[in-house]
């Protein structure tokens, strides 16, 4: 573990796909675009049971959530220990954020649900 201070985006996106395993502690916090990107470029997240990494993680499937240091060290530990399922969870990651967080699918749906809504009010 290396601590860097604040870099760039380009830097820290960088550095985040040279990882194995995203960890999240927050005690609380609104949707963690850090969380979104990680999973984008398809890792494995272990984070704490919040209600805004719930909308996100699904536990099991594309990562890990735990309520207290220990059980979020366990996870890590688990996830260090089996690289099949770290590559398992981090599909699942990527696969998640293609289908409900992509940026254009979510412009074009909009999009189109403002043509109907304005087709049906004439």
């Amino acid at each position: 573990m290396r601590r860097t201070g604040w870099l760039d985006r380009a830097t820290a996106l960088g550095r985040l796909a040279e990882l194995d395993i995203y960890v999240q502690t927050s005690r609380w916090e609104g949707l963690s675009y850090s969380i979104l990107e990680a999973m984008a470029l398809g890792k494995p997240v272990v984070a704490t049971r919040i209600p805004s990494n719930e909308v996100v993680i699904e536990d099991g499937v594309t990562g890990l959530l735990g309520h207290d240091p220990d059980e979020l060290a366990d996870h890590v530990r688990r996830l260090a220990a089996d690289a099949d399922l770290r590559r398992r969870m981090g599909q699942a990651a990527r696969a998640c954020i293609a289908d409900h967080y992509d940026a254009r699918r979510t412009y074009h749906a909009y999009a189109d649900l403002y043509r109907r809504l304005a087709r049906v009010k004439g």
